[in-house]
């Protein structure tokens, strides 16, 4: 009777589990949800529990640990499909309850946000709030006198970090522990585990090994969690660092455009607003005219009363970003000069540069020099010579040395390195140090007399251009042709003429050109046209005579044969600035005769070996 009574209460403890099993906490399972399988006399069937002669046994070894990396199934027996809500009394202690809303991903960053929760609507990365959820798990149904075991299960069902989450547990009345796995960290009437940072994703599993006294009907264990959600941002502080850099020529020549290039940088890690910088001049320069406002982002500056600073604004730099700023200065004295470049920004922040530059004074001199008493001959070379040196401190480079000749005149020789153009002879120098020089020299010639202008000039990259301009005289020259003629034969007895003609193919008058003749034997002077100034019967000499340029001049002799043979007239002609010259007019006298008293026959003049009027 009593075998009997208790399967009735077995029956009908078996029909409540079913119940409870299929409404767990107010969570309803599916149908299609695997079920875990009912332990005897009602309940869950737990793996970790042995079942023999039809009474529970507890197997101690307990269930492993939920693996971290493993996704929430809705078919999952531990995991609540929600967030559990928290009572009003304490915000913070959630019960255990379910509802039946799936938890659903939300995208791949986080993927087990449940649906409803704050976090659902946050965008993909968002750092979401935890969501810790506790499950027990004991039997709904126990022998008396007999060890029941209840297992917590704590999960972060959330992709955040769950800090300061602790479970406690209160002991129901008239029970005894038996034992914990793991120690609770506290214990008294009521036991605590202080589990600190719960992982997303990760589980932690407490096991509860309770003995009720004799007598006791019903064991109520309830168990809750407490966690915190702190979210924090880091903030560094950064102090602003604004570069400044001033680039310069280290040397300049007065009077030319220096240019100097400012470079403003944030090499911070925050932005620089407000930046004001003040180009200031030191002595000795000054500002060339102000840059026009342009379209290509070229800051526009201001200038001061004074004339000695200027200024642009910048209204923001970026971190890393970098603004240029050029000017142009120039300087009239020689020296070290320079500029200095400050900056200024919001919150003290401030840079200051300068930039050194040397002022040099490059200077070229040119002397050029023409023919002694600038005088010059027609179609002579007439000579020319220039020097250039560098007279200032600075190097010069590719010296250029020109001569420009008039249209009439052409170069007939110049020194080596020369370039002839049309009328144009020129040097180039690569390079010419302080106070080196260098020294060239051409020949040039002209073809009609007067005054001629040559100009030379030099110029260098930098500095000044010097120009000298050389005049000269030239006098034409005279071009003197001559030749003689007279009969080739005679009979003894005739007058015959003899011919001297004068070409003058020059430009200049041939003066004073002076025309003798020497008679060989046979001939007697009979007269002269135009008249000579000393004659005999051997010899005669005419009157100095003038020759115009293109102009002819025909000089006559007349003799008289006295002696057969070879005979005629040698005449020479000279003067100044005429070269001496001789020529011989020959005549054979045909015919014989007594000898001649004349002395000029008896005492002919001496003649060389070879002269061909002395050969018979």
């Amino acid at each position: 009777m009593r075998r009997l009574f208790g399967m009735a209460l077995l029956w009908i403890g078996g029909l409540t589990t079913l119940a409870v099993a299929q409404n767990r906490g107010g969570q309803w399972i599916p149908p299609e949800t695997p079920e875990p399988p009912l332990a005897k006399g009602g309940g869950f069937r737990d793996p970790a529990i042995k079942h023999a002669g039809g009474e529970d046994q507890l197997n101690p070894k307990p269930l492993p640990e939920l693996k971290a990396s493993r996704p929430l199934q809705n078919e999952d027996p531990y995991v609540p499909k929600s967030p559990l809500v928290s009572s009003p009394e304490s915000p913070a202690i959630q019960p255990v309850q379910f509802t039946s809303n799936p938890v659903l991903p939300i995208g791949s960053s986080s993927p087990y946000i449940p649906v409803g929760s704050p976090s659902a609507n946050l965008t993909s990365g968002e750092l979401s709030p935890p969501t810790v959820s506790l499950f027990i798990d004991g039997p709904a149904l126990s022998p008396s006198r007999q060890e029941i075991v209840y297992k917590l299960y704590v999960r972060n069902l959330s992709t955040s970090k769950a800090h300061g989450v602790n479970v406690r547990a209160s002991l129901p009345k008239k029970t005894a522990k038996v034992g914990t796995d793991p120690p609770p960290t506290a214990e008294g009437a009521e036991l605590r585990w202080d589990l600190g940072i719960l992982e997303a994703g990760k589980s932690r599993m407490i096991q509860i090994t309770l003995r009720p006294d004799e007598g006791v009907e019903e064991v109520k264990l309830i168990a809750k969690v407490q966690y915190e959600f702190a979210r924090a941002v880091t903030t560094t502080i950064s102090q602003p660092n604004l570069a400044l850099r001033v680039d310069g020529p280290e040397e300049a020549v007065s009077g030319e455009p220096i240019n100097y290039r400012v470079t403003v940088k944030n090499n911070g890690k925050v932005s620089i607003k407000n930046i004001e910088v003040y180009g200031d001049l030191l002595a000795g320069l000054a500002f060339e005219k102000e840059e026009n406002r342009r379209g290509d982002g070229v800051l526009v500056s201001n200038t001061d009363a004074t004339g000695k600073r200027r200024s642009w604004t910048i209204p923001s730099l970026a971190p890393g970003q970098t603004t240029v700023i050029e000017y142009k200065a120039s300087a009239k004295n020689h020296g070290k000069v320079g500029t200095e470049v400050l900056a200024r920004a919001d919150n003290g922040v401030n840079a200051k540069a300068s930039a050194e530059t040397e002022i040099k004074h490059a200077s070229l001199d040119l002397q050029a020099v023409g023919p002694p008493g600038g005088k010059g001959i027609v179609r002579q070379a007439t000579p020319y010579r220039v020097k250039v040196t560098n007279t200032g401190s600075a190097e010069l480079r590719n010296v250029c040395v020109k001569v420009t000749m008039p249209p009439d005149m052409r170069a007939t020789k110049a020194s080596v390195g020369s370039n002839l153009y049309q009328g144009v002879v020129q040097w180039t120098i690569p390079a010419l140090e302080p106070g080196q020089s260098r020294e060239f020299s051409l020949n040039t010639s002209t073809n009609s007399p007067g005054e001629r202008s040559v100009l030379f000039s030099a110029r260098a990259d930098r500095g000044n251009e010097p120009k000298q301009e050389v005049r000269v005289t030239f006098d034409g020259a005279c071009a003197l042709d001559w030749d003689v003629r007279g009969p080739a034969q005679s009979n003894i007895g005739e007058t015959i003429d003899y011919f001297v003609t004068l070409e003058n193919r020059g430009t200049a008058t041939a003066k004073g050109v002076i025309v003798k003749g020497d008679f060989l034997d046979g001939l007697n002077f009979e007269g002269a046209d135009p008249k000579v100034r000393a004659g005999n019967a051997g010899e005669i000499e005419f009157f100095p005579v003038d020759v115009e340029p293109n102009k002819k001049v025909t000089l006559t002799v007349r003799v008289k044969t006295t002696k057969g043979g070879r005979s005629g007239i040698r005449f020479s002609v000279s003067g100044a600035g005429i070269e001496p010259s001789t020529k011989d007019a020959p005549t054979q006298i045909l015919g014989t005769t007594s000898p001649s008293p004349d002395p000029k026959i008896n005492n002919p003049p001496k003649q060389p070996d070879k002269d061909p009027l002395r050969k018979t």
